[in-house]
């Protein structure tokens, strides 16, 4: 860039992070060839407030539709939502989020009656390419939503293939109901607290014995039965296996709802196999792009040590969702994990800054990162500041954390008896390295060893990372059984199937 050659310092980035973000900001810049939209949040238009969600599930949807089309970058729900109500104009939503096209709208409902308006928009020049209008009923909702998406295609020059035409005619649901309890308890599971989990548990419990039996529902019930088992909060077998049941009944009725394989790999990844889980999350990012898989493949395949396809992942969700912190998450374990700490934590603290600053999921990730690149003073503050939230497995984590960065062996050891960290870790690549790692700077070398074992041989084959670029395994290096972990990781990755 000119300006960062500038002969004058004023004309200059004033920071390393201007320029950083400068970069960011041109490379999400469409190249000429590429077909990418925003569909931004619909606008609500009856008199009951609360249909301000049948809107928000008609947006929903309609991105979903989109995402089918492979030649088609369509940013997700997560980020799009994020504009609902906002005062900017189109030309600079989509400048920000780096696409060429935007669709917008309005909804209107009355009882079983339905008006539904929508323009697609050239975000460079601000001008409608076309503006339609449908009257229908609520049976008929999601005919015209598959309609929508087609006159988009078209609007747009893309040619669909027999395979998408196919796919945009299937829904993961067709009960309004179901999908708005989806779209509600999705909103409460993120948030990977003991409450949120539990709120998604009961919204879609409720949403099921209202509804009935219903595909999305029971994949929902999986993903959030999972969450559950992986946040410590039900952690026994019954819970994992009720979450596979009913990722099972979900693909059964219905074999096409991403978040059905998604949850069904999670299930496997809880196993032991990471095979499996790869297996499943790419089947769902190969249907309709699911952000969460594409963000899981790029978390697990740079633990698995295949970095250029954990990158390509990382990118293309980051690309399709660029304000939700968990997109900059990926993206920052894959540089993590590849040996660039330092970048890693650039990108994660940005982004817990502007997105996430009190959520305890990012924040312990941001720990983990300044920890990697050794500024040990700044991740003891954020360390400490998730373990003061009580929030389910990364208190405990935090706590721990800190006790060894302070060098309190004594204190590591009884955040470890005290808590459900063995337990967790036991079914988790991540949570085995962390403890690893731990346990290791205070001296525990083999126990050290043996969760590093436990997580090589549950899917963290990174060896180049724990051979290079893990700081806390320093006084681990060398020793035979070490190495001798180093080969059978070199080994199980060469084997992994992607």
């Amino acid at each position: 860039m000119r300006r960062s050659l500038a002969t004058a310092p004023q004309d200059r980035f004033a920071t390393a992070i201007a320029l950083a973000d400068a970069l960011e900001a041109a490379a999400r810049r469409p190249p000429t060839t590429e077909k990418s939209i925003v569909v931004l949040p619909f606008e609500n238009l009856s008199p009951d407030p609360d249909n301000a969600f049948f809107a928000d599930g008609l947006t929903e949807e309609l991105i979903a539709e989109l995402s089918k089309v492979r030649t088609l970058r369509v940013i997700s729900r997560t980020s799009a939502m994020q504009f609902r109500g906002a005062r900017k104009g189109v030309p600079a939503i989509v400048q920000e989020l780096g696409v060429h096209y935007a669709v917008e709208g309005t909804v209107r409902r009355a009882g079983q009656n339905v008006r539904i308006t929508a323009q697609l928009i050239d975000g460079a020049t601000d001008t409608h390419l076309w503006a339609e209008q449908y009257t229908t009923t609520l049976d008929d909702v999601f005919a015209i939503q598959e309609r929508l998406a087609r006159r988009i295609a078209e609007g747009l020059e893309v040619t669909l293939t027999p395979r998408e035409k196919r796919l945009l005619a299937t829904f993961p649901s067709t009960d309004l109901r179901a999908y708005e309890a989806w779209l509600r308890a999705r909103q409460e599971g993120w948030k990977y607290t003991k409450e949120g989990v539990e709120r998604a548990l009961s919204l879609v419990e409720q949403a099921l014995a209202v509804v009935g039996d219903d595909a999305l529902l029971y994949a929902a019930l999986a993903t959030f039965l999972y969450q559950s088992y992986d946040v410590g909060i039900r952690h026994d077998e019954e819970t994992l296996q009720r979450a596979e049941e009913c990722a099972s009944r979900a693909l059964e009725m219905n074999p096409n709802v991403s978040q059905a394989l998604l949850a069904l790999g999670l299930v496997r990844y809880k196993r032991g196999d990471v095979q499996g889980l790869i297996r499943n999350a790419q089947r769902a990012v190969d249907l309709d792009r699911n952000s969460d898989a594409l963000g899981l493949l790029g978390l697990v395949l740079s633990e698995a040590g295949r970095m250029p396809e954990a990158r390509r992942f990382a990118e293309e969700f980051l690309a399709r969702d660029p304000l939700t912190v968990t997109a900059h998450l990926s993206m920052c374990n894959t540089e993590m994990f590849n040996g660039e700490a330092y970048a890693a934590v650039e990108r994660i603290r940005g982004a817990v800054e502007r997105l996430a600053p009190d959520e305890p999921f990012p924040l312990f990730w941001l720990g983990q990162a300044l920890g990697y690149a050794g500024r040990d003073e700044e991740a003891l503050a954020v360390y400490w500041k998730v373990a003061k939230m009580k929030a389910a497995l990364f208190s405990p984590c935090g706590e721990m954390a800190c006790r060894a960065l302070e060098g309190d062996g004594e204190g590591v050891l009884a955040v470890l008896d005290s808590s459900e960290l063995r337990a967790m870790a036991a079914t988790d690549t991540t949570g085995s390295i962390f403890l690893a790692n731990h346990l290791a700077l205070v001296g525990e070398t083999e126990e050290a060893l043996s969760w590093i074992e436990h997580g090589i041989d549950w899917g963290f084959t990174n060896h180049r990372f724990l051979d290079e670029h893990d700081r806390f395994l320093a006084r681990l290096r060398g020793s035979p059984r070490f190495e001798a972990l180093l080969e059978r990781a070199r080994e199980k990755e060469r084997a992994l199937e992607v």
